[in-house]
């Protein structure tokens, strides 16, 4: 379905994530079709999804098996410093107000949270 591009960036973020605890709560920001937040739950986190499309959601809950809420990046419906982790893959460059959505992401981090985002770049870069 995806390229190989798009899989080298799945594993960075998957690499990444493992430096969480078990048990951890990760939002998948802009979850699309759940793939992402599946694995994530497959290393023993867990996964919470969010996007702003209304089909990607009703996907997600319905083969993920994990919880998925309809919003904005920019307006993100969770209380401050609740998750332990957030992944977003090939997102932010699409949005807006992609420093609105950055400042929500640290809104709802925890302190020592990790976020692991990646946008479409020449590898040169």
């Amino acid at each position: 379905m995806f390229g190989p591009r798009h899989e080298h960036r799945l594993s960075i973020i998957l690499t990444e994530s493992k430096r969480l605890t078990r048990g951890a709560r990760v939002l998948d920001a802009a979850v699309g079709l759940g793939q992402l937040a599946q694995r994530l739950g497959r290393q023993g986190l867990r996964p919470f999804g969010i996007d702003s499309a209304f089909e990607a959601v009703l996907h997600a809950r319905r083969t993920g098996g994990i919880p998925v809420v309809l919003g904005d990046l920019t307006k993100l419906p969770f209380r401050s410093a609740s998750f332990d982790g957030v992944t977003t893959g090939e997102t932010l460059e699409h949005l807006d107000d992609d420093a609105g959505a950055a400042r929500e992401i640290g809104r709802i981090l925890k302190d020592d949270g990790l976020c692991v985002a990646t946008v479409p770049a020449l590898e040169s870069l």
